[in-house]
This record gives C-alpha cells, structure tokens and sequence, in this order.
C-alpha cells in the first residue's frame, strides 16, 4: 500500500469517526443540553456536566483524541494529495471543511458562550439563554454537515 493510499486511508477513518462523533453529539447530546437550559434548569444541568466529566474522564480524553487524530490525518492528506497530483482539489476542500473551517466558525459564533453555558449554565443571561437555545442545535447540525462532507470528499477522491 503507497503512502498515499495509507494516509487516505487514515483521512477516511479519522473524518468517518468525526462526523458520526458529531451527528450523535447534536443529535444525542446537543439536545438535553438544549432542553436543559431552556427549561431553565441550570442545577440539573451543572449536576449532569459535573457527574459525566467525573466518571468519564477517559470518554472525554478519547473523543477529544479523535477529533485530534481527524485534524492532523486529514490535513497530512491533504498534503500527500498536492503532491501526488491526485484528487488535490477534493482532499484540500475536505481538510478546510473538516478543520479549521467549522471550528473557526464555532470559535467566533458559538465556541464562548457555549464554554459559559456549560461551566456556569447559572450564570447566563436571560438574552445569552435564549440564543444558545436558538443556535445550539442549527450550529452542531452544521459542523455534522461539514464533517460529513469532508468524509464524502476524501472518499471521493481516487483510491
């Protein structure tokens, strides 16, 4: 197997994983989050973050490790593919989406107020409230999107 078609292989894996990562993660997640806050019911939601991130620590380190895996395999390959010749247009469109394009956008949309949300959900703003109920969902179905579609690209390019 050439280096190209190993590092395709392992931009598939890493993008593959990320985006079902993020669909569940709105899908799942996402919305108990959002249900909480709307309701009102910062307690329940400060008791559920804390009781999750003391029991699962190890979950949260391997999500975040794969996120990680995804970000550097798929910008390598985006690499490898500019200088192969083959399929670079689809493998630098994946990287930008399935990288630093969503996360930007979630740092300077979404990215602090979600950090509020979730460390002091006590301490939002009845204007803060209602918009991370407003954009909670539409931003994490975006994401899913632009992971999914960096999938699809990586895919799309030739074997």
């Amino acid at each position: 197997m050439s280096l190209y078609s190993t590092i395709r292989l392992l931009a598939l894996v890493g993008s593959g994983l990320v985006a079902g990562a993020m669909a569940a993660h709105t899908v799942v997640l996402g919305t108990i989050l959002t249900w909480l806050i709307d309701e009102r019911r910062p307690a329940e939601l400060h008791s559920l973050l804390d009781g999750y991130r003391k029991r699962y620590l190890t979950r949260i380190v391997v999500y975040w490790a794969v996120f990680a895996f995804h970000f550097l395999s798929i910008s390598l390959f985006a690499v490898v593919a500019l200088l192969a010749g083959r399929g670079a247009s689809l493998a630098l469109t994946a990287a930008v989406i399935g990288a630093p394009l969503w996360l930007a956008i979630h740092l300077a949309t979404f990215g602090r107020l979600e950090a509020k949300a979730m460390a002091t959900p006590a301490a939002l703003t009845e204007t803060e409230r209602m918009r991370f109920v407003r954009y909670n969902g539409v931003l994490h179905v975006f994401y899913a999107l632009c992971l999914g579609t960096a999938f699809v690209l990586v895919a799309l390019t030739p074997p």
